[in-house]
């Protein structure tokens, strides 16, 4: 039996074997020194954690003694305390021993093969037990963690930061917003004045040219006369529909264009729309047909705005289709749509350009010899008047193919079908 357990069954008087053994099997190193900081036991656990400073482990050793092997032959490489980061050679063994002699003091100490260890000292009578915990990965696990807290801290400091400008740039776009808002109400307001200002006289230049060209009180005396008269009065319907257009999409921008619903033959509205054209087609020899027939849906809408939307639609097909080519009208429901579709063989629109198409005052086509004349309001209003319908207005092109526009308006706009259509 060894010294130490002999010490301890003289004084006890227990069952040193049992005890002893509970004692090996603790996962923690533990020491047991006297009154006067001499060695007196210790598990195995213990020595083997202090390795060839072991060999110090004799009872009556001072612990002083045992703690300047651990430095001399390598097993700990310094220590830490809460106020005292790391201090090595004498001055750690001093303050291990200060700290030994301080009541119930704990430290971290590192050892040289990377592990750290929690000593804790407690005061047991004249005797101090010191016990060594293996803290290496709950000390790797701190320091993770407030590597991490640190990181969250930064990251905090970040959002807080870009939240603080986020604020102030949405504050700064709110303005600049509401300034747009401003200066959008006040050019719609002031395209509405012009417009009205516009069209009076412009009805009157109309008016008297349509009087003159058609010799209603008497011959001009000149042909020219009448070629010139004829020229101001187209120009002046160019004129006027420009205005009318540009007048629909400013009240439409600012909110104030409003429906008025009718029911009506969606058949007899196509056809009329085809009758206004058929001089254009004619001209342009382009040839314009609907498989629509005159009679069937019934619409609920704005008949002159549908009027409107097809007539700028066929315009623009017609337009832009070269001689010998076709525009072709049909009608059919698709998915919960009643489409309107309006197809052409002319010179296609690239699908680039199809953004630019839809703008207000878009032209494709943009150099200064433009073959086709137009304002670029044709298709934004009609997609425009298209959506205040609850509808919407799709686009497919091709250069040199054609173009195909659908005209879709919910199929809840069909309140009924006219009897020879449903026979």
């Amino acid at each position: 039996m060894s010294v130490s357990a002999q010490l301890a069954e003289d004084e006890a008087g227990l069952p040193v074997a049992s005890l002893w053994e509970v004692f090996n099997r603790l996962p923690n190193g533990v020491c047991l020194l006297d009154g006067d900081e001499r060695f007196v036991a210790c598990n195995e656990h213990y020595r083997d954690l202090l390795g060839p400073a072991a060999i110090r482990l004799v009872v009556g050793t001072p612990f002083r003694s045992i703690v300047a092997a651990t430095i001399e032959l390598g097993v700990v490489e310094g220590g830490e305390t809460p106020g005292n980061p790391c201090v090595r050679g004498t001055d750690w063994i001093t303050e291990r021993i200060e700290a030994l002699r301080a009541a119930d003091r704990t430290v971290v100490v590192r050892f040289t093969d990377g592990r750290e260890m929690r000593v804790d000292q407690a005061q047991l009578g004249r005797n101090r037990l010191i016990t060594l915990t293996d803290v290496t990965v709950l000390r790797q696990q701190e320091r993770a963690l407030a590597a991490r807290v640190n990181e969250l801290e930064e990251m905090q400091s970040r959002l807080e930061a870009q939240s603080t400008q986020l604020g102030e740039l949405a504050e700064r776009l709110a303005t600049l917003r509401d300034e747009a808002e401003r200066a959008n109400r006040t050019k719609s307001e002031f395209l509405a004045n012009m417009s009205h200002e516009l069209r009076s006289p412009l009805n009157a230049i109309i008016g008297f040219s349509e009087i003159m060209k058609d010799q209603l009180f008497g011959s001009l005396g000149s042909a020219q006369y009448r070629e010139y008269a004829f020229d101001i009065w187209m120009s002046g319907r160019h004129l006027l529909d420009l205005i009318n257009d540009i007048l629909d999409l400013s009240k439409i921008e600012a909110g104030k264009l409003d429906l008025v619903e009718t029911r009506f033959d969606l058949g007899a509205t196509i056809a009329a729309c085809m009758r206004i054209v058929a001089g254009r087609a004619e001209q342009a020899e382009v040839a314009v047909r609907s498989t629509v027939g005159a009679d069937g849906i019934v619409l609920w809408a704005d008949e002159r705005k549908i009027k409107q939307i097809l007539i700028n639609l066929l315009t623009n097909a017609i337009k832009f289709t070269k001689p010998g080519g076709r525009v072709k009208v049909a009608v059919a429901e698709r998915e919960g749509w009643l489409e309107i579709e309006i197809a052409d063989t002319g010179i296609g629109i690239a699908a680039s350009d199809i953004p630019v198409a839809f703008a207000a005052f878009g032209q494709v086509d943009s150099s200064l010899a433009r073959k086709h004349e137009g304002t670029g309001l044709g298709l934004p209003l009609s997609k425009a008047l298209t959506e205040m319908h609850g509808g919407r207005l799709l686009l497919e092109s091709e250069l040199g193919i054609g173009t195909t526009v659908r005209v879709g308006l919910p199929v809840s706009r069909i309140i009924g079908r006219l009897p020879s259509a449903a026979a």
